[in-house]
């Protein structure tokens, strides 16, 4: 990952722009699971390959973190977010783009071992603060910056 994230901050970028926020993304477009159907995990992931540049899924954890969605996206959507990538062969890596104070447990662990079994090089980038359950699905990345 050192490859990818340390060459951007050589050249004086964030590694992850700073407009790139979840609460501002509309999945407008109509992106295709493998089995042609419309997915909405596919869509966010499309998004966040365009935030990494392409081959890089930038996926936030943002806000308080719960099964279906507080303030922020649900844990169970990110899984799904992670899974997709994961059988996605253009995404070379993830970047887990934390900042969060944590939230419920009922969901932490499915969402931690998504992060854990991802087959890629992973990363936890943490963008401000991160805690409780945050800290601990971000733990499963192979980095933490």
């Amino acid at each position: 990952m050192e490859g990818i994230i340390l060459p951007r901050l050589a050249q004086g970028f964030d590694p992850i722009p700073s407009h790139f926020r979840a609460s501002q993304i509309e999945a407008a477009i109509s992106p295709r699971d493998k089995n042609g159907n419309w997915s909405q995990a596919r869509a966010y992931l499309d998004l966040y390959l365009r935030a990494g540049g392409g081959d890089v899924a930038v996926i936030p954890i943002e806000g308080t973190m719960s099964r279906f969605g507080f303030c922020g996206m649900g844990n169970e959507f990110l899984t799904e977010v992670i899974n997709e990538a994961a059988a996605e062969p253009e995404v070379k890596a993830m970047v887990i783009k934390g900042h969060s104070p944590g939230g419920t447990v009922d969901s932490v662990e499915m969402l931690a071992d998504a992060i854990k079994n991802f087959p890629k090089p992973s990363v936890g980038y943490v963008n401000g603060m991160s805690a409780s359950a945050n800290v601990f699905a971000m733990s499963q990345c192979d980095q933490i910056v």
